[in-house]
């Protein structure tokens, strides 16, 4: 596709700019994942909190499987998921306001950048509360937790 214009923007089958980006993601595209990404969080704030409140469902799970364990992975594997939901929300915040002062190719290897480190002290994070959390847990019910009924 010959460009007449040098100032024309070579544009997609679709008929939208086509976007120089590894992903194809522009600065309005980072307010989209800042939303989705709270919106994500309100849902799974709403949804799976009162799981922490009723630990009787981790009980008596097969294979040997205790409550200290389903519990402690259960929360934990929570806290992970909350945890990059709001990484990913606010690298969507960040990338809106670096693309309205730097380049769309330099915001995208910044949101990136930011995604790797966020997903490593995550994990850390996590790696290190599941070990508080069983023995937390361990404390709370030496037994198991009590089957009452």
């Amino acid at each position: 596709m010959d460009c007449a214009n040098p100032y024309d923007a070579p544009r997609s089958p679709l008929g939208g700019a086509k976007s120089s980006s590894i992903l194809g993601l522009k600065g309005p595209d980072y307010g989209l994942v800042a939303l989705v990404a709270f919106a994500a969080l309100a849902c799974e704030l709403f949804f799976g909190f009162p799981f922490f409140f009723a630990p009787g469902w981790a009980n008596g799970w097969p294979g040997g499987l205790t409550i200290h364990r389903v519990w402690s992975f259960a929360m934990t594997t929570y806290l992970f998921v909350v945890m990059m939901t709001i990484g990913i929300g606010v690298g969507g915040f960040v990338g809106v306001l670096l693309g309205l002062f730097l380049g769309s190719r330099r915001t995208e290897l910044i949101f990136f950048s930011w995604l790797l480190l966020w997903t490593v002290l995550t994990t850390l994070t996590c790696i290190f509360s599941y070990r508080q959390i069983y023995d937390s847990t361990l404390e709370m019910w030496p037994n198991g937790y009590p089957n009452i009924g």
